[in-house]
């Protein structure tokens, strides 16, 4: 198989994450292709458990492994998508510019999906990927079609689903009903 830039950048964004020692769980499209039937994905998102110190010198070394990091992150600032940070960095290869989103880990919904978050073969590497439940959740969150489409996917295939946990993340992120909606059907 050859490998696409958006994969090399997982990889080498978790190979940072994991010689920092830094707490992380690979989100987004690329948990979808853990838990449910791979779909095509354009860029990652992996939550990282940082603090004021240790965000900077992640920055620093996502750059040394030739991450572009903006100068307004670098400052401190951090985007807010429905209320969780994130720090954009880009890398450019093979013509297109590929994202990696940083979402903070923080908050009641992280707090209780980092623990929950399992190791996992993915793209030829061990990686921590967000569990599927939490997955779930943020999908109902974002609710964009290819969203919708997610979470149908992992309640087909994913046995065993922690529904407890996954109406609590659910009731956290103010989706209650949006999962009441596909549990349903």
């Amino acid at each position: 198989m050859t490998e696409l830039p958006v994969q090399r950048s997982l990889l080498d964004a978790v190979a940072v994450l994991e010689r920092l020692r830094i707490e992380y769980m690979v989100m987004g499209g690329f948990a979808v292709r853990t838990w449910a039937i791979p779909r095509p994905t354009y860029d990652v998102d992996i939550a990282v458990a940082v603090d004021e110190k240790t965000l900077p010198l992640l920055l620093e070394a996502l750059d040394a492994a030739g991450f572009d990091v903006p100068e307004e992150h670098r400052r401190g600032f951090r985007d807010t998508i429905a209320g969780m940070e994130k720090v954009k960095v880009t890398r450019f290869a093979e013509g297109s510019l590929w994202d990696l989103d940083l979402f903070i880990a923080q908050g009641a919904f992280f707090a209780a999906a980092l623990p929950r978050r399992r190791r996992r073969m993915l793209e030829g590497r061990e990686t921590t990927v967000m569990a599927p439940e939490d997955v779930i959740a943020l999908k109902l969150l974002a609710h964009r079609r290819k969203d919708q489409l997610d979470v149908e996917e992992i309640l087909k295939v994913t046995r065993a689903l922690d529904l407890e946990h996954l109406r609590e993340q659910a009731r956290l992120l103010d989706v209650e009903a949006r999962l009441d909606a596909f549990l349903s059907e």
